[in-house]
C-alpha cells in the first residue's frame, strides 16, 4: 500500500479542487466518495474506484467487510489523519475514501431508452438536501432518469451524495440540462405547483411519468412551465402555503406508482 505524506501529494490536490467547486460533472474527471457506504452503494452497481484513501482507522477496522475492500482492484493509498481531514466534507474524515472515474462508469441498458421509464426534471434547485432526498425517493420508487436543468445545485456535489445515501448509482443522472434537451424527450410533461392544476389524487397520470419540480421559492421557469402537458398539485387540508420540494417530489412519485397498482 502507497503512503502520502505530503499535502502536495497530486491526488490530494486533486480532491481538495473538488471540494472547492461548484460544479463536478464537467469539471472533473470522476467524483469523490466519503466513506464505505456510498462506496459500496457504487460497487454493488458495478463502479470501481480508481484510487482508494485509508486512514489509520479504516485500516484498523475490526470489521471484516472493512478487510474485503481492502481487497478490490485499484491503487489503494494510506494517509495520515492530518491530511485525510484535509480531504473531507465532513466534520471528521471517515476511515475510507475513494475516487471513481468516469471512464469506468458501468455500462447501462437504459441510458438511451429513456420512454419505457418514469423520470424527473429538476428546474433549478438550489438545496443538496432537497435534491439528495428526491434521488433517494426516486430510486425507491423506480424514477429511473433525472433531468437536472442548467442552474439546480450540482447533482455530485458532496452534499448532494451524502444525502442521496447511494441513490445515484441506481439512476441515470443527465445534468446541465437545458430547454433543447427537454424538448427532444419528446414525452409528456406533469409540472408540478403549490396553488393550480388538478388535485394529484385525481388527476390521470401520464405514463411514462414525467413531472417537473421547478426552484423553492420561484417554481418552474415560465418557459419550462410552457412544455408542460398537464399541472398537479397535491391537496393539504391544513392550509399550509406549501411543501418543502423534497417532501412534494416524494408524494408525486407514490402517487404515481399506487394510481398504476
Amino acid at each position: 500500500m502507497e503512503q502520502v505524506t505530503s499535502i502536495e501529494n497530486p491526488w490530494v490536490k486533486k480532491v481538495r479542487e473538488y471540494l472547492r467547486a461548484s460544479s463536478h460533472f464537467r469539471k472533473f474527471d470522476g467524483v469523490w466518495l466519503e466513506g464505505d457506504h456510498l462506496i459500496r452503494a457504487a460497487l454493488a452497481r458495478g463502479w470501481k474506484p480508481r484510487v482508494w484513501f485509508w486512514n489509520e482507522q479504516g485500516l484498523q477496522h475490526p470489521n471484516a467487510e472493512f478487510s474485503s475492500l481492502q481487497t478490490e482492484q485499484g491503487r489503494h493509498i494510506r494517509v495520515p489523519a492530518s491530511i485525510m481531514n484535509k480531504i473531507t466534507s465532513m466534520e471528521s474524515a471517515p476511515p475510507v475514501s475513494a475516487w471513481l472515474s468516469w471512464v469506468d462508469r458501468p455500462l447501462s441498458d437504459s441510458t438511451n431508452d429513456t420512454h419505457h421509464f418514469d423520470g424527473l426534471v429538476l428546474d433549478r434547485l438550489q438545496d443538496p438536501g432537497n435534491v439528495g432526498t428526491i434521488l433517494r425517493s426516486a430510486a425507491a420508487m423506480g424514477f429511473r432518469h433525472i433531468w437536472s436543468m442548467k442552474g439546480t445545485v450540482s447533482i455530485w456535489s458532496p452534499k448532494v451524495l451524502r444525502s442521496g445515501m447511494g441513490a445515484h448509482f441506481s439512476l441515470e443522472l443527465h445534468e446541465g440540462c437545458v430547454l433543447d434537451d427537454i424538448r427532444a424527450l419528446n414525452r409528456p410533461l406533469t409540472a408540478t405547483s403549490s396553488h393550480e392544476g388538478q388535485w394529484l389524487h385525481q388527476a390521470v397520470i401520464n405514463r411514462p411519468c414525467t413531472f417537473v419540480l421547478g426552484h423553492e421559492g420561484q417554481g418552474i421557469s415560465p418557459d419550462l412551465a410552457k412544455l408542460a402537458a398537464d399541472w398537479v398539485r397535491i391537496y393539504q387540508p391544513a392550509g399550509e402555503e406549501s411543501l418543502n420540494v423534497g417532501v412534494a417530489a416524494g408524494i408525486c412519485m407514490h402517487s404515481a406508482v399506487v394510481l398504476r397498482l
